[in-house]
C-alpha cells in the first residue's frame, strides 16, 4: 500500500516521514517548489525535534510539487493543507476543496482521502459526495509544535471519522505502525 500526502508542511512532513519509517512507500507533495527541492536534497528548514533524523534516514519517500502524481499512484491520500481561520469563525477550506477537485478530475476511483486538517461541520460529507467512489475520512491530529513526532507516536487517542469503507482497517493499522 502506498501512502500519499498533499501538504508537506510541519505536520505533513512529520507524518509522511513516520509513515515511511513504519515501512510504507510514501509520496509527499507541496506547492512550494523551493521547499520541495530542498527536501529532495535532505535539507530541512525546521527545528521540529526528530524530523531531521527521520528525513536523513528516509529511503522510501519521494517529494514532488505534482499532486497528480500523488493522486494517481497512492492508495490512501492524506491532505494536511492550510485551513486558516476566517473572521466569521469558520475555516477557509479552499485548499482542501482544490485537492478534492483534483481527485475528482483525475478519474481515479476507489481509493481513500483522509482530511487531517481542520474543517467546518459538514465539509467532509460534502467532500464524500464529490468523491462518490472514494472513502473519505476525517482524521484531525492532536499535536503541538515542538513535539509533533512525539505526539504522533504516543497519541492518547486517534480520531478517524467516516463511513466503514474498505480503507478503514488499513488506517487503523497505519496508526498502530507509526
Amino acid at each position: 500500500m502506498k501512502i500519499g500526502l498533499i501538504g508537506a508542511g510541519r505536520l505533513g512532513l512529520a507524518f509522511a516521514l513516520l509513515c515511511e519509517q513504519a515501512g510504507y512507500e510514501v509520496i509527499a507533495s507541496d506547492v512550494r517548489k523551493t521547499y520541495i527541492s530542498e527536501l529532495k536534497k535532505g535539507v530541512l528548514g525546521t527545528t521540529e525535534p526528530g524530523v531531521h533524523d527521520l528525513l536523513w534516514d528516509a529511503k522510501n519517500i519521494e517529494f514532488t510539487v505534482d499532486n497528480k502524481k500523488v493522486i494517481n499512484e497512492c492508495d490512501i491520500i492524506f491532505t494536511l493543507v492550510a485551513t486558516p481561520s476566517l473572521e466569521t469563525g469558520d475555516y477557509d477550506v479552499s485548499a482542501v476543496e482544490r485537492v478534492v477537485k483534483e481527485i475528482a478530475e483525475s478519474g481515479r476511483e476507489g481509493k481513500a482521502l483522509v482530511v487531517g486538517c481542520t474543517t467546518n461541520p459538514g465539509d467532509c460529507e460534502r467532500f464524500q459526495d464529490e468523491l462518490d467512489s472514494w472513502d473519505v475520512f476525517y482524521n484531525p491530529e492532536f499535536i503541538a509544535q515542538g513535539s509533533i513526532i512525539s505526539d504522533l507516536r504516543t497519541a492518547d487517542m486517534v480520531l478517524i471519522g467516516g463511513d466503514e469503507g474498505k480503507y478503514r482497517d488499513e488506517l487503523v493499522e497505519l496508526y498502530f505502525n507509526i
